[in-house]
């Protein structure tokens, strides 16, 4: 029996030698007890409700933080094979330099670069954009690095030192209503012995021709790969003479920004390159890489950033 059960019952067997006043106080009193017992009941389920409510939120968040480092996990591991998509050691030549270098914006990229000796006197290069970055876009650069390797015997045979057969066979398999996406390309290839280059840009950024006396853009363009837009493919020639170099790069380069929110550009490309017409293959990368850095600031980079050089020493 609880306390106020127990007042009660005395109030009820002595109520009548109590005034009217002394009740009504003494029954006041018993009513804010009660309130009192009621509230103390309501504020204990209260603390308890917020406990469980706790426990529940630091296992939520332990299995978010334990899922989320699963996935950091898994992006820095495909990040680690998108690389071995990239050019390895390439074999030492005597008249030829060769230079590369791919900076993704995040863990996994959609830019991709490759040069393979293909035969004695002929080697392929390509740089491609993909649209967009991020996971989804690195999956593009891997079926694209399937397809476009010329060993690869899982594949359907086309005339790898063909620029045009080659970008008419790209569009036909990675047509936009099957990957939701597009890219940029340029394709080419190298015969060594004449320093004949043969390639074909698919709206991509012009590469440059940097020689002892200038650099200019090669200013040949086709439609952008997936959307079907031709299907007659304009190949360009030019021959690399010595000292000459020809550097392909993706737009994460003229597109880069500094705090002004100004973009490098082609004019600031064009004009870093003309003032570094002299340095060697590796000199040269390095000073126009410097060059973009001094410009953004320190800012970091908004799109992937990729580069291939080829040079004749």
């Amino acid at each position: 029996m609880t306390g106020n059960n127990r007042l009660f019952r005395l109030l009820d067997s002595g109520a009548d030698k109590l005034s009217a006043p002394m009740l009504d106080g003494i029954l006041e009193a018993c009513a804010e007890l009660a309130d009192l017992n009621l509230n103390n009941d309501i504020l204990k389920q209260l603390v308890n409700d917020y406990a469980q409510l706790e426990q529940k939120n630091y296992k939520l968040l332990r299995e978010i933080s334990e899922k989320q480092q699963t996935i950091e996990e898994d992006l820095a591991a495909a990040g680690r094979i998108q690389k071995g998509l990239f050019p390895q050691k390439l074999p030492e030549l005597e008249h030829y330099c060769f230079n590369w270098e791919c900076l993704p914006c995040d863990k996994m990229g959609g830019d991709l670069i490759n040069i393979i000796p293909y035969d004695e006197e002929n080697w392929i290069f390509y740089i491609i954009d993909v649209s967009g970055h991020g996971p989804r876009a690195a999956m593009i650069t891997v079926a694209l690095s399937q397809f476009l390797n010329p060993f690869n015997r899982g594949r359907s045979q086309f005339d790898h030192l063909s620029p045009a057969e080659t970008l008419r066979e790209l569009e036909a398999e990675f047509p936009f209503e099957r990957f939701e996406s597009f890219f940029t390309i340029v394709y080419g290839t190298l015969h060594l012995p004449s320093g004949n280059v043969r390639m074909c840009n698919a709206a991509h950024p012009f590469p440059l021709l940097i020689d002892g006396k200038s650099a200019v853009f090669v200013e040949e363009n086709n439609p952008v790969i997936g959307l079907k837009l031709t299907d007659d493919w304009q190949e360009t020639q030019i021959t690399l003479s010595e000292k000459n170099r020809l550097y392909l790069y993706t737009d994460g380069l003229t597109e880069a920004r500094n705090n002004l929110n100004e973009q490098f550009g082609e004019k600031r490309l064009l004009k870093a390159a003309e003032s570094l017409k002299n340095l060697n293959c590796n000199e040269f990368v390095t000073a126009i890489k410097s060059s973009l850095t001094d410009f953004s600031e320190g800012r970091i980079f908004d799109d992937d950033f990729s580069w291939l050089l080829l040079g004749k020493r």
